[in-house]
């Protein structure tokens, strides 16, 4: 995609990455950013959101030099101290980081990440009623903040203040009721808790879909070509859930006819998937008056995989398989390369058991489910790539 804008307009080459950086094509991201800072080297918004980019690229000593550039250009920066603090809490320096996330908060009193950030600090340092105090700030300064929820939901079930995490969510949903990620997360609290009024949502069977497409091996020739070798793939950062892998960028921003195709695949099975789902349960049924389809690749080797994790902003979720490969009859584990739904993410600290799902990946194969559902993959474990492309229905912004 290419930006029409004046050669020498730093403002709109920001703009255009924050686009691309939301988007999760971090490289071209990174490519817009040097482009606003050749035309204005003192941006200081410009090397933040470069180093943002390049932590999610992987790249964290890069990524720091750009936030140390930006705090030396403007020293009351708070989103450069903050970055800067997030990189210190990531390489477990807890005391730097609360020093740092203090400092962005004198700045900004406001910032919910330098807040957010700052409790959890504290309670990697045993200091709990702090950092308790901190994470309940940053919800009631942005009540409908999910990043802050979760980070306040997690410290109260690693305390087992369960009752407490239930009502925070019951408290987002009134304000966001069909956000996926507090409905995923107030159904998975509630299993623990023995609440059963959203226990509907975890029936796994009830809400997959899983549909053999025709395996057609031009088709998926095709397909694997364009994902391995005409298209950018980055390795996925640290914090990220799938371990161990490659990622596309979006993939609409690419003229490939396959690609066009499957997407056009894929939205035939979301709206049968309404038509047979929809009146079961009104998270499903409520279907947003404008939706948009977003798509990416995954690239996985033999020890690569997903931990459990959902997708809080999008409606419908799912994937479709481009190649996988064999695992052979005596594979040690049955689970191997399997997607598996269920089990909620192991930092929220759940006990009971959940309820599971194990999908087999073949060629053509596409699963369909609410993004409200947990789910993850099996390293496979075998020579060879499994390539797959997921795919998120989400409301689109009028």
């Amino acid at each position: 995609m290419a930006l029409r804008t004046k050669p020498h307009d730093a403002e709109a080459w920001l703009e255009y990455g924050t686009t691309l950086a939301a988007l999760e094509d971090y490289a071209g991201a990174t490519a817009a950013f040097d482009a606003a800072i050749a035309d204005r080297p003192g941006f200081v918004a410009a090397w933040n959101d470069r180093g943002v980019a390049l932590r999610a690229l992987g790249r964290a000593e890069e990524a720091r030099e750009n936030f140390e550039r930006a705090a030396a250009l403007q020293p009351n920066f708070a989103a450069a101290t903050t970055n800067l603090a997030n990189l210190e809490l990531a390489s477990s320096r807890f005391e730097r980081a609360e020093a740092l996330y203090r400092r962005a908060l004198r700045d900004d009193a406001t910032s919910i990440n330098a807040r957010t950030g700052l409790g959890r600090a504290l309670g990697k340092l045993g200091r709990k009623l702090e950092a308790l105090r901190e994470l309940a700030r940053a919800v009631e300064l942005a009540p409908s903040s999910f990043d802050a929820l979760l980070a306040l939901i997690t410290f109260q079930l690693g305390t087992r203040r369960l009752a407490e995490a239930l009502g925070a969510c019951d408290r987002f949903l009134r304000l966001a009721p069909g956000h996926s990620g507090g409905l995923g997360l107030r159904a998975a609290i509630g299993r623990e808790c023995r609440d059963e009024r959203y226990s509907h949502l975890l029936d796994v069977e009830r809400w997959l879909s899983v549909r053999d497409l025709p395996d057609d091996a031009e088709f998926h020739a095709e397909l694997t070509v364009c994902l391995t070798s005409r298209l950018p793939l980055n390795t996925a950062p640290p914090q990220h859930a799938t371990q161990q892998g490659l990622h596309s960028g979006p993939l609409w921003s690419h003229d490939q006819p396959a690609l066009a195709r499957l997407e056009a695949m894929i939205e035939n099975e979301l709206s049968a998937y309404v038509d047979v789902h929809g009146s079961a349960d009104a998270a499903v049924r409520s279907r947003p008056r404008a939706v948009a389809l977003h798509t990416w690749g995954v690239v996985l080797g033999a020890d690569g995989f997903q931990l459990p994790h959902l997708h809080p902003d999008a409606w419908l979720s799912g994937v479709y398989y481009v190649a996988v490969p064999s695992t052979g009859p005596a594979q040690a584990d049955a689970r191997a390369g399997c997607l598996e739904l269920g089990p909620p993410d192991r930092e929220l600290l759940l006990n009971r058991e959940s309820a599971r799902k194990l999908i087999r990946p073949k060629p053509g194969r596409l699963v369909i489910f609410p993004s409200w559902l947990y789910h993850g993959t099996v390293p496979h474990g075998a020579p060879g790539l499994r390539i797959s492309i997921a795919f998120d229905c989400v409301r689109a912004i009028a």
